[in-house]
């Protein structure tokens, strides 16, 4: 879900945290106001963002992208890619749809692991 409102919110005290010094950051509150449709004001941040890294932090063209995006009034969307979740039990997972591997012996693959929770993309 997406709560621009709320990202407006939250990214701006993050900048003023890191003393707009983050060019990240400053990047997320303009993604936050091309989510309501503002895009000049998502330029200027993106534009500030820019300058702030200057290709020191490695994001330069990322952020250009970014800029581009705004410059024709389109929001800008960052692909997460992460693989299905391997919960044992849970539908739709690959793990619910095969059953477990049973090894021999006392060996410590015998001993039942603790299930992994899948990494959430803003951890």
């Amino acid at each position: 879900m997406r709560d621009s409102k709320r990202a407006i919110e939250l990214a701006t005290k993050a900048c003023d945290v890191t003393e707009w010094k983050a060019a990240h950051i400053i990047s997320t509150l303009a993604a936050g106001y091309a989510e309501t449709g503002d895009f000049a004001k998502a330029r200027e941040y993106s534009e500030k963002a820019v300058d702030t890294d200057g290709g020191a932090g490695g994001i330069d063209d990322q952020l250009k992208r970014e800029l581009q995006s705004y410059v024709e009034e389109k929001p800008w969307r960052e692909r997460q890619e992460m693989a299905e979740a391997e919960l044992p039990g849970v539908a739709g997972s690959s793990a619910a749809k095969k059953p477990p591997a049973k090894p021999a012996g006392d060996s410590p693959a015998a001993k039942p692991a603790a299930a992994k929770r899948p990494r959430r993309p803003f951890d």
